[in-house]
């Protein structure tokens, strides 16, 4: 999932989404058992809202960024057709060989820890349902309000997913008409919170279509990956034009600061913005903020080691960190008990135990590729 690119902004970008994502999960142990919790960790929410669904909203910001740069250098290398040949090749080597693999693993994990009743569970659902989850799409179709096979992996990976289906389509209109998509997005994003408000998993309206409620799942999340492509189309173009690293820099300082700012006001004064738009500007201005320092702190060797590590482990940790945490926390009767340095120090060694088993994950859908692209090569060379 996640596009090589040049900025190293984007890469610490992506594993400052991750730890957020990770923070919101792990105190929602707490908060389910305790809603009023003094020991979470913070920080917990930035202007009222969560820091995991900010993290989310920024995934999906460095998604589209990564893509429109990738697909924009393909195209003027190779051309429309072959770049949508390779993009569409890259974009299911990237989500599903990793998806199923560690679908299966997680599979053999929860029979050995929960056996029967899991068996039990699995039983009451619909054969046919498996389909979502070969798809990727059990988990915004679970959110949906479907019950399925949904086991591992991100809510969201069903959007996006179907936001790299529409990706060359947004692409090219955002590159011809910016202008008018912008009014476009602004009229989908007002009619969808007519319909379910603020709540980005639909609450009401029971009598609604699985497929609706996914689309407007969807358009939730769409200002934040379109926001993305205009990110990616004009960083492209600034880039091409004003190659200097003194007007880069100034230029970043620039959108840096004014985000400072503007996120200051909203944290300070609480401005009465629908919680739904909230999600989306703050996802903008802590993108800017984050892409700033990254690109300030790129020069130091540690702190780049670290990022580029955790980011090209995001999509594993995004997979199986649900799982990891619901078993740590729950199979550790001292947990709810725990004070607010030992609920820190357990959080971390929960952090360290997600990133080994990713990694050990990545190790394993790796050789299995090789493998399968060795039998598939014996195969065209078998006489």
């Amino acid at each position: 999932m996640k596009e090589q690119g040049k900025l190293f902004g984007i890469d610490f970008v992506r594993a400052s989404a991750v730890f957020l994502v990770i923070i919101m999960h792990y105190n929602m142990v707490r908060i389910a058992a305790n809603p009023a919790d003094l020991t979470l960790i913070r920080p917990s929410s930035i202007a009222g809202v969560q820091v995991g669904t900010i993290g989310v909203s920024l995934f999906f910001i460095i998604s589209a960024v990564g893509l429109t740069m990738s697909f924009a250098r393909q195209n003027s290398k190779q051309g429309i057709s072959i770049s949508l040949k390779r993009y569409a090749k890259r974009r299911f080597m990237s989500i599903f060989p990793a998806f199923w693999i560690c679908y299966l693993m997680v599979a053999i994990f929860q029979y050995v820890v929960y056996s029967d009743s899991w068996l039990h569970t699995l039983t009451q659902i619909p054969k046919w349902k498996f389909v979502y989850t070969l798809f990727g799409l059990d988990g915004t179709l679970s959110i949906s309000g479907d019950i399925n096979f949904y086991l591992i992996g991100e809510w969201f990976l069903g959007v996006l997913i179907l936001f790299y289906l529409i990706f060359p389509f947004l692409y090219a209109v955002i590159k011809k008409c910016p202008i008018l998509m912008v009014i476009l997005l602004f009229i989908l994003f007002a009619w969808r919170a007519t319909i379910y408000g603020g709540n980005i998993i639909p609450q009401g309206g029971s009598n609604d279509s699985l497929i609706f409620r996914v689309v407007c799942i969807a358009i939730y999340e769409l200002p934040s990956f379109s926001f993305g492509i205009y990110f990616g189309l004009f960083w492209n173009k600034f880039s091409t034009r004003l190659c200097t690293t003194k007007v880069k820099i100034t230029l970043e300082s620039i959108l840096a600061l004014i985000s400072v700012v503007l996120l200051v006001i909203f944290v300070m004064t609480g401005i009465l913005t629908p919680h739904y738009a909230k999600i989306v500007i703050l996802g903008v201005l802590i993108f800017f903020i984050l892409f700033y320092l990254g690109q300030q702190l790129q020069k130091f060797t540690v702190i780049r080691k670290i990022s580029l590590f955790i980011g090209d482990r995001s999509y594993y940790v995004f997979l199986v960190h649900h799982i990891i945490i619901a078993y740590l926390t729950t199979r550790n009767p001292a947990f709810f008990n725990y004070s607010k340095i030992q609920n820190y120090l357990y959080f971390i060694f929960t952090v360290v135990v997600i990133f080994i088993i990713s990694s050990i994950a990545e190790v394993i859908v790796k050789n299995v590729m090789q493998i399968c692209k060795k039998m598939i090569s014996f195969q065209h060379t078998s006489p």
